[in-house]
């Protein structure tokens, strides 16, 4: 077996150890020594980021907002479907660290990252950043295990209803919040659907090119009916 190389290291706030490691070309983002994404098993993120920006693909300037990097799989999700010059793509990095690793030693992972410029990354606090779009967002793409890593203040507005509650009133009409974590939660719908969301779920594979990939449970939540206004002017 090849061995596991550190790549970089980063004490939180919180006092978490968080680690890039490299054992020949897969990388392991790990919390306190637990490897909580891997960057051959990263499609259900991405492919669950992209379901929560189908809805608004025709809108003129999507504004969509990452909660964590990870190893970027959300944010490339996201840039599958949202095409729009406009648009923008908001990551919350808990520390700028996080944004410095993407550059340094994720460039060939999802290369796209690198030199979009729709895409910014904020230390703005989560709470006041989910309030600052006047409009509301078009969508929110969730990791919960990676926000509990980076960030563990700002879990309760995504696992309770009071902060799922501010969510949704801060996600546009007919919008999406995904989300996605190691261990699915049933709870979780039933705090959405309190919250005034529309939650379904989703089986989504883990490697989408193995043969039998290991499967996951995504949450996709929505805010009332999204009509396209393209779609509105052609009738």
């Amino acid at each position: 077996m090849l061995p596991l190389e550190t790549l970089a290291t980063h004490r939180t706030t919180f006092g978490d150890d968080i680690s890039l490691d490299q054992r020949g070309n897969t990388l392991y983002f790990r919390h306190n020594q637990d490897a909580i994404l891997v960057s051959n098993a990263l499609d259900a993120g991405l492919v669950m980021a992209e379901l929560v920006c189908h809805p608004v693909r025709s809108a003129r300037q999507p504004k969509i907002l990452v909660t964590s990097r990870g190893l970027g799989e959300l944010t490339a999700g996201v840039l599958n479907v949202i095409i729009q010059k406009r648009g923008q793509i908001v990551i919350h990095d808990a520390d700028p660290i996080y944004a410095q690793w993407q550059k340094e030693y994720l460039a060939d992972l999802y290369p796209e990252l690198l030199d979009d410029k729709r895409i910014v990354s904020t230390q703005t606090p989560l709470l006041e950043l989910l309030e600052s779009v006047e409009d509301g967002w078009h969508g929110i793409v969730v990791d919960l295990d990676s926000l509990a890593a980076t960030n563990p203040k700002a879990l309760p507005l995504f696992t309770t209803t009071s902060g799922l509650a501010q969510c949704a009133a801060n996600l546009r009409e007919g919008s999406l919040i995904g989300v996605i974590a190691s261990e699915f939660d049933k709870k979780l719908l039933n705090l959405m659907g309190d919250a005034g969301l529309k939650p379904t779920t989703d089986l989504l594979p883990v490697t989408a090119k193995a043969r039998r990939s290991k499967m996951q449970t995504v949450i996709l939540a929505q805010r009332g009916e999204y009509i396209s206004k393209a779609t509105h002017r052609r009738r």
